[in-house]
């Protein structure tokens, strides 16, 4: 029902981010997380400057593991918002599931100097993955040498 509103909200003022950006949080909370980000999208269209629509935008593709679409929209939120750590701790995850570890570490880090505490927390735990997988290509490396005729 609230979605129905809003609709009709976006209809009559269609250049109303604000009606843009609830319709996105109503489908979110729907899990319609396509037409949240189509929303939202349309909100941030309107106001490049809208912080909240630009965290929803990646919220909802990070929740469906578009984490590649959702770096984008990360990226402009933290220029919008720089003193916001979960921000900083959300790109983090993304950039460390598209494989970007030098840039997830950056963040997390960045997030922890913040106060953010499960980033201080991710930040130890990839530290570690990265030193296990380091020491396990050592590892195979010095294996095939010894193989090698």
């Amino acid at each position: 029902e609230a979605a129905a509103i809003l609709e009709l909200a976006v209809q009559a003022r269609p250049q109303d981010s604000d009606a843009h950006y609830w319709l996105g949080r109503t489908h979110e909370l729907q899990g319609a997380h396509d037409l949240a980000v189509q929303a939202m999208m349309r909100a941030t269209e309107i106001d490049p400057e809208f912080a909240s629509a630009w965290w929803g935008v990646g919220f909802n593709y990070t929740f469906q593991r578009r984490c590649a679409d959702a770096l984008p929209a990360q990226s402009r939120y933290i220029e919008l918002r720089p003193d916001d750590a979960g921000g900083y701790y959300n790109r983090a995850g993304c950039r460390w599931y598209t494989q970007d570890r030098e840039g997830s570490l950056e963040d997390g880090g960045k997030a922890c100097e913040m106060g953010h505490q499960m980033a201080c927390q991710h930040v130890e735990k990839q530290l570690k993955r990265m030193q296990m997988l380091e020491a396990f290509e050592a590892q195979r490396a010095a294996d095939q040498e010894e193989e090698a005729p």
